[in-house]
């Protein structure tokens, strides 16, 4: 029999008791659920015991449309998600979440919110004490959901001074995801014509 979980221990406990508890009253096993929500058995089992990598929202998503959940897991999931992050971003974190305006100086590396995937990998690979590579793809998951948090919700303005060798390197990086979202097409044409004259 697997060793129980103390609900109270963490929002990630709480989070992985209520899968297991919907999980076992639509009679499902960890392979099935896994198989209808497309990730493997051995994900399913970190959920629910809160080990491994924090859920995605995506995954929450999936897991409570199957489990019938009725937005419960959702609605649980951004107190998971904070509690991935040391506490002294937390506050930090939810500020941003709600911001309409963000100001930020990046003397030397492209700011989190306007990072991409493989930008902040390899940031997060060369820093001191780097984790395993597991723990470097759950840093980069959680940036990327941050920044779909903060970026495509309420944020209306993004006020960022740049070094010059940043801005050089975030409109090379910025070029690739340009057209999919128009506040980062925008974003970068006002870093091009900085840039230039810089």
């Amino acid at each position: 029999m697997a060793k129980e979980i103390d609900p109270e221990s963490s929002t990630a406990a709480l989070f992985g008791s209520r899968v297991r508890r919907l999980r076992t009253a639509a009679g499902l096993t960890q392979a099935e659920l896994g198989e209808k929500t497309h990730v493997v058995a051995s994900r399913i089992t970190q959920v629910e015991r809160a080990s491994g990598a924090k859920p995605t929202l995506e995954l929450a998503r999936a897991l409570d449309e199957v489990l019938r959940g009725d937005g419960l897991l959702v609605d649980l999931w951004p107190y998971v998600y904070r509690e991935a992050f040391p506490d002294w971003s937390r506050s930090f974190i939810a500020y941003s979440e709600r911001a309409v305006s963000i100001r930020q100086y990046a003397a030397y590396l492209v700011p989190g919110l306007l990072q991409t995937e493989d930008y902040a990998r390899g940031v997060l690979r060369t820093a001191p004490g780097a984790g395993s590579a597991e723990d470097i793809d759950r840093q980069v998951a959680l940036r990327v959901e941050r920044q779909a948090i903060v970026l495509l919700r309420a944020l209306r303005c993004i006020y960022v001074a740049l070094g010059a060798f940043v801005s050089a390197t975030l409109v090379t990086l910025l070029g690739a995801v340009a057209e999919e979202t128009p506040n980062v097409r925008s974003c970068c044409r006002a870093l091009r014509a900085w840039s230039v004259r810089g």
